[in-house]
């Protein structure tokens, strides 16, 4: 079996190649494509020393050529963060299903089941405290929405409580910048043989066994249910057909069926139906242009919604990008 990696320079390969060396022993050939080359100078080789210390024989190697990697691949993942739940309920991960839903980054646990029975209302009642450390939300917060809020979610239930803690702070694009440095001067030792610890706080922690999880259900067809990203379908019934959610779904050779789900609380219904149609709007900026579309797309987000904060917002998007767009050069409306 060959796997292609797209982007396969990024920091967070060597998480990838840790879970690969020891959940995918059927692997003959690991390849990393991505058009930087001193990135896969350093996260290639260290990715293969992780293999190998696992004891697994697959080839590893790395090319800026996409014709080259993907020719002859049995499988072919682009690199994203998939993300993954930690056990609090002191059972292995296969024994509980989740009622997880919403968008990427937009989702709630309305349940936790275990050998059928929902443990989230026990959940909550008895380990709120933790659970808010996780979600970064108050506890007393956490019991009253009775479900899971993905972290994600302060911004919009705490947006200004955010908003002023944020402000003169490092941002998050500077943290990970200066995490992704120190991971790649880690890299670059020859005797590094093992996922560095700094990894966790890139944000991929979890995520060799959530890809390689998904990668073996695709490729050995085993029908099980996994949180995925998906075509919504019918699932739910105020986005369009080919809105993508975060759901769980049956994963098998054919791709991914979405389980159906309860009806959805007005309370998630709302804002799902809120941040979808900022995307679609999104979407269509990016592919067709304009300033009016970007301003469009960035009225409706529900963390901007005001006339003067778009306005301010499109003009200062289009200048710091306009390189990297030829049509915001000439076209202004």
């Amino acid at each position: 079996m060959k796997l292609t990696v797209i982007g396969g320079g990024s920091t967070y390969t060597p998480e990838l190649a840790d879970g690969i060396g020891r959940l995918l022993p059927s692997l003959a050939e690991l390849v990393l494509v991505d058009p930087d080359a001193e990135r896969l100078a350093a996260v290639g080789p260290v990715s293969a020393r992780i293999m190998a210390a696992h004891g697994h024989p697959a080839r590893v190697r790395w090319t800026g050529s996409l014709d080259d990697g993907a020719d002859g691949a049995d499988a072919i993942l682009f690199q994203l963060r998939i993300g993954g739940q930690a056990a609090l309920l002191g059972v292995p991960p296969a024994a509980v299903s989740l009622g997880h839903v919403g968008l990427n980054h937009l989702t709630w646990e309305r349940s936790v089941l275990v050998d059928d029975k929902d443990v989230l209302p026990d959940l909550i009642a008895t380990r709120a405290d933790e659970i808010a450390r996780r979600t970064e939300m108050p506890a007393d917060f956490v019991r009253r929405l009775g479900m899971v809020p993905s972290p994600y979610l302060r911004y919009y239930y705490a947006h200004d409580e955010v908003l002023a803690a944020r402000r003169g702070a490092m941002t998050r694009a500077e943290e990970v910048a200066r995490l992704e440095a120190e991971l790649l001067e880690l890299y670059a030792d020859p005797t590094l043989d093992r996922k560095p610890d700094q990894l966790a706080r890139r944000g991929g922690a979890w995520y060799s066994e959530a890809a390689v999880d998904l990668l073996r259900s695709l490729t050995d067809n085993r029908r099980d249910v996994q949180v995925v990203n998906t075509a919504n379908g019918l699932t739910l019934p105020f986005l369009p057909a080919d809105a993508v959610i975060e759901v769980p779904a049956v994963i098998s050779g054919g791709g991914a069926v979405p389980v159906p789900v309860e009806p959805i609380e007005p309370l998630l219904r709302g804002l799902i139906a809120h941040v979808y149609a900022y995307e679609e709007l999104a979407l269509d900026a990016a592919t067709r242009g304009g300033r009016d579309r970007v301003y469009e797309a960035l009225l409706a987000h529900p963390l901007v919604g005001q006339a003067d904060q778009a306005e301010c917002l499109t003009d200062r998007l289009l200048a710091e990008n306009a390189t990297f767009l030829p049509w915001a050069r000439g076209d202004r409306g």
